[in-house]
């Protein structure tokens, strides 16, 4: 099952800052068109109403809904995606590989605006150079927005549109990691456009960098927040995890139970299709238990399940 999430104040300010850039596109509906209020704050407005509803309603359903109902299809009756993203966009293959994605392009556009505003402030000697904070020089010293995609194996046809589509919209602005225990390489019949890196790592709940040579796959393993450490970054703006059944141990073990409550994870838009066989993990008393509490954990981070 794939599923699109994201930080909602994050792709609530992408798709105004779309709407600004696109101020000479076709209107949007009149409030009497739309039912009341004004062009692109109404949408984001509506969105943010149907998810309370799309809340609300769960929390019947749920009451309705056995606790051992044994369906792993009865979980997203419950997290359905419910946040109706203004600038939603299906990049890659229309099935398997292929993500949706919200607000990419003014992300892009984003990235490149603050970049130029540091730069400039630097060049001019002032101290608004600084005024992001510590914690924030890193990122922009590596590049704009930062992109992470674990398990690509041999088609990478979504990183590509992805990165076709930053590099349209704010060139070189976006830095894209790809990474995969499983494969040497990228195919070279599906060139990646735009700054991207390829690792043969896998992600995991902790990291192992040990050797396995008779192995046709690499045994090292990274948790995110020790990739982000070493690449001197925060956080990603973008995550793309499609790791077979490691999604639990290396977001729902690694963050969601590791990190105090109001410690925000470190991504912004994440894009994962679970799995429903987490056979490596102990304690989890079925799949449908573990996607339920990998969900709810990013939702109580301020995550929207988006379409």
């Amino acid at each position: 099952k794939n599923h699109g999430l994201a930080l909602h104040e994050d792709i609530a300010n992408y798709a105004r800052l779309h709407h600004q850039q696109h101020a000479d596109a076709p209107p949007t509906p009149s409030p009497s068109q739309s039912g009341g209020g004004s062009s692109y704050g109404h949408m984001i407005a509506l969105a943010d109403a149907e998810w309370e509803h799309h809340l609300r309603s769960r929390l019947a359903l749920s009451a309705r809904i056995p606790g051992n109902a044994p369906m792993v299809s009865d979980i997203w009756r419950r997290f359905q995606p419910a946040w109706a993203c203004p600038t939603l966009d299906r990049l890659g293959h229309l099935s398997e590989g292929g993500k949706w994605v919200c607000g990419v392009r003014a992300m892009a556009v984003a990235a490149a605006a603050a970049a130029a505003a540091a730069a400039a402030a630097a060049a001019a000697g002032t101290a608004a150079g600084t005024a992001a904070g510590p914690e924030r020089r890193d990122e922009k010293e590596a590049g704009g927005c930062n992109i992470y995609s674990f398990g690509v194996s041999g088609d990478v046809r979504f990183e590509q549109a992805l990165m076709r589509d930053l590099e349209a919209a704010a060139p070189g602005a976006c830095k894209l990691r790809l990474y995969d225990p499983n494969v040497s390489g990228l195919p070279e019949d599906q060139r990646i456009p735009g700054s991207h890196t390829f690792e043969k790592v896998g992600l995991g709940g902790r990291t192992e960098q040990g050797e396995c040579p008779e192995c046709n796959h690499s045994s090292e393993r990274y948790t995110l927040v020790d990739l982000l450490k070493r690449d001197g970054l925060q956080k990603a703006d973008l995550l793309k995890v499609d790791v077979e059944s490691a999604e639990y141990e290396s977001i729902l073990h690694a963050m969601c139970r590791n990190f105090s409550p109001d410690q925000p994870l470190p991504f912004d838009q994440l894009l994962i299709e679970v799995h429903q066989a987490p056979k490596r993990l102990k304690n989890m008393t079925s799949t449908r238990g573990a996607i339920a509490e990998l969900l709810t954990c990013l939702e109580q981070r301020d995550f929207v399940e988006f379409s």
